[in-house]
């Protein structure tokens, strides 16, 4: 009978959210940024917790910035995810696999792919090319891009099969087939010894990746080093880009490249590994302090301090079966 009512509450809830994803894909492209914002104003109203630690995380672009500066940029950027939501689902709603960048109906516009791709190809025609991006503008829409390029992600698979079901029916439809983190990592260095391109999104907290702590927003966090591993691995080059909202239309940023030729030839592996990571971090900050209302301030980016990476370290395994 327990079973029973749980699978019937899960078909429930599945539904639920079935209908709200219909809702957000229902307006055209062009119409998608105002329903967007109106839904972001909503989450402001509703989501206390994540609207106060938005808040009080914008102190880490400067102390001395005032409380009211700090609530309008947090207003300003629950507005700016709840646009890039409902754009990204409207997309996908219309796209078939091949999501429109220009100025028709069904389109948005995105300028700087040339330029993207022309930096993308030159990188890989000396080697592999792994791309570091955030969760900054509209990272999915950079990722239907990239991947129209032919060139590969990586992504978190969500623990719940309902959601993760959505997600990738989302990212299927926009043209987005993403490398899952707890897949196998034989096929990201066949890739980057193909001299292609993989993306990995390295601003959040990333507890699935070993990591260490490096600066970032002027505090300690646990950074993935995942990418600097990769490079001495494979040789590849790193390269910083974001996909940033502007004004009626999307932009692609793209910072200077990390190359190993960059490190001191001294310094041991793990202190490469430290050096590369660190300067990965800075590129992102560059970007957030570039465009702090578009960077997801809820998120506890900062949770995982020594402290408690040791304590999850000690903590009993989960029972198997």
């Amino acid at each position: 009978m327990l079973k029973l009512t749980r699978r019937a509450l899960n078909r429930f809830r599945a539904a639920i959210l079935r209908g709200l994803l219909a809702l957000l894909c229902f307006p055209a492209p062009r119409k998608a940024p105002r329903w967007g914002r109106r839904l972001g104003q909503l989450c402001w109203l509703l989501l206390r917790r994540e609207r106060q630690r938005s808040i009080l995380q914008l102190q880490r672009l400067d102390p001395a910035i005032s409380r009211s500066t700090r609530r309008s940029i947090a207003r300003s950027n629950f507005l700016h995810l709840g646009e890039a939501l409902v754009t990204g689902c409207s997309l996908s709603e219309r796209s078939g696999g091949s999501p429109v960048f220009d100025h028709s109906e069904n389109g948005v516009r995105i300028e700087g792919v040339d330029e993207l791709r022309q930096k993308i190809d030159s990188l890989c025609g000396e080697g592999g090319v792994i791309g570091v991006s955030g969760h900054l503008g509209a990272w999915e829409l950079a990722a239907a891009v990239t991947c129209g390029l032919g060139h590969s992600i990586m992504a978190k698979r969500y623990n719940d099969p309902v959601e993760q079901e959505l997600v990738a029916g989302i990212r299927e439809r926009l043209g987005i087939l993403p490398i899952y983190q707890d897949q196998s990592l034989l096929r990201v260095l066949r890739l980057l010894n193909d001299q292609r391109m993989v993306t990995m999104l390295v601003d959040l907290d990333i507890r699935a990746m070993g990591g260490i702590h490096v600066p970032f927003l002027n505090e300690s966090a646990h950074t993935t080093t995942a990418p600097a591993r990769l490079m001495l691995k494979t040789g590849a080059t790193m390269l910083p880009y974001f996909l940033i909202k502007s004004s009626n239309h999307y932009r692609f940023e793209v910072d200077e490249p990390i190359r190993l030729s960059d490190l001191n030839s001294q310094s041991d592996t793990e202190d490469q590994i430290r050096q590369l990571t660190i300067q990965m971090n800075q590129s992102i900050e560059r970007a957030i302090r570039r465009h702090p209302e578009q960077w997801v301030w809820m998120h506890t980016r900062w949770k995982s301090t020594p402290e408690v990476i040791q304590a999850r370290k000690l903590r009993p395994a989960a029972p198997q079966g």
